[in-house]
């Protein structure tokens, strides 16, 4: 089954509609349609889900690589979500708490995005908050051509 972020290798992106630029507000940034990844086979068993997965534009003209997860479960998880940048030298990681049967933005702030390289999406889904008894781990991957990156006012 195709995840709805998938877009399979080789595949070119359809003409976008000026319409189509601003998908969801999110404290000073926009979502851009571009840079779907991949989801790990493990995204089947994960009570969380990826909702979006991209690239934010900030109105500061800055960039970040984010997503918005939504949790199915009934009871309180706590997340950990590792963006990892080509090298390494932007790399973050952050944990938070997710209510049961809501949804959570994370972002990780680039001073400069790479066009066509892999920018690696690690989730990790705990029952409890000591972070000891992981659940189906879930990650996809985030990849940006220069027109993505020159729509997101990156140089």
């Amino acid at each position: 089954m195709q995840h709805p972020f998938q877009r399979p290798r080789g595949a070119r992106r359809p003409p976008r509609a000026a319409g189509l630029a601003l998908a969801l507000s999110l404290g000073g940034c926009s979502w851009l349609p571009w840079g779907w990844g991949t989801p790990t086979p493990a995204a089947a068993a994960s009570p969380v889900q990826i909702e979006h997965a991209g690239l934010l534009a900030a109105r500061s003209g800055r960039a970040e690589i984010g997503l918005t997860l939504a949790s199915a479960a009934t009871r309180t998880l706590w997340l950990s979500v590792r963006f990892q940048t080509p090298g390494g030298e932007h790399d973050c990681l952050q944990v938070r708490e997710l209510a049961p049967q809501s949804r959570q933005s994370f972002a990780c702030p680039q001073a400069r995005l790479s066009a066509d390289a892999d920018y690696r999406v690690t989730i990790t889904a705990f029952e409890d908050a000591e972070l000891l008894r992981p659940l189906a781990p879930l990650g996809t991957t985030l990849r940006f051509t220069p027109a993505d990156l020159h729509a997101a006012g990156q140089r």
